[in-house]
């Protein structure tokens, strides 16, 4: 993992620095060096996206509100991680500052204030703006800043974790069972449940799996077979694997 953030320092040369970065563009060599340098990346953010949103709704089965919450954000972390890494974007650290560049002829790397994980949010709302993940909100918030609100609040909200009380995202899955849920979730095609604040803490993380998944095969990139096994093994519940899931998660 991480190995186009490596590539771009070697290729910026030594002693390169935060001021000198940001004034630094790529050549159509150094361009082409990187253009496959992210793709390398991609399926491990991928598989760590896909694994992550197994051991959240392993979690929901076990009433794990909070735990779940907080996974369901970082599988979106990895997802859209890998999706930009399939689109040639590289993020590179110079001491402890982030910055972010696309493998392009004239590319100028550009610092991120946020840490990682919201960095890579927010890069994705600025390179990919007409995304059909980000073309409706989830009640009045963009729908990252929406998810990122839920696991701010599962993770800094309380005193002390509600659970098995569910947190008021996933007060409907009292109602229902997961399994099924997650059926339909895989099911829906026209974003039914996408952006609903009563489903979307987890139809839209798998709307992502699905979204990143086509890029993934896109880029004549799979999972290995050890990965898949293993995927296999967690996503399952007490009645089963979760055919579905692995379905939607399967590449090319």
């Amino acid at each position: 993992m991480h190995r186009a953030g490596l590539h771009v320092v070697s290729v910026l040369g030594p002693g390169i620095t935060k001021k000198t970065a940001a004034t630094r563009s790529l050549n159509a060599a150094e361009a082409a060096i990187l253009a496959s340098a992210p793709k390398e990346d991609a399926r491990d953010y991928y598989y760590s996206a896909c694994s992550t949103l197994a051991a959240a709704i392993q979690g929901l089965n076990s009433q794990l509100f909070t735990w779940s919450t907080v996974k369901l954000y970082y599988s979106v972390f990895y997802a859209l991680r890998a999706e930009l890494a399939t689109r040639g974007y590289c993020i590179f650290y110079l001491s402890s500052s982030s910055f972010w560049v696309h493998a392009s002829a004239g590319a100028l790397p550009s610092q991120i204030r946020e840490n990682t994980h919201k960095s890579v949010l927010k890069i994705f709302e600025v390179s990919m703006p007409t995304s059909a993940l980000l073309s409706q909100t989830i009640g009045t918030d963009a729908p990252l800043e929406w998810l990122m609100a839920r696991r701010e609040n599962a993770n800094y909200g309380h005193a002390c974790f509600p659970d098995p009380v569910p947190l008021e995202h996933f007060k409907l899955f009292t109602k229902y069972n997961v399994r099924e849920l997650v059926a339909e979730y895989v099911r829906d095609k026209h974003d039914r449940y996408t952006f609903d604040p009563d489903h979307a803490m987890l139809a839209f993380p798998i709307k992502v799996i699905g979204f990143v998944r086509d890029a993934i095969s896109g880029a004549s990139l799979s999972l290995t077979h050890d990965e898949m096994v293993h995927l296999r093994k967690i996503c399952r519940d007490t009645s089963g694997q979760l055919s579905s899931l692995l379905s939607l998660m399967e590449t090319s």
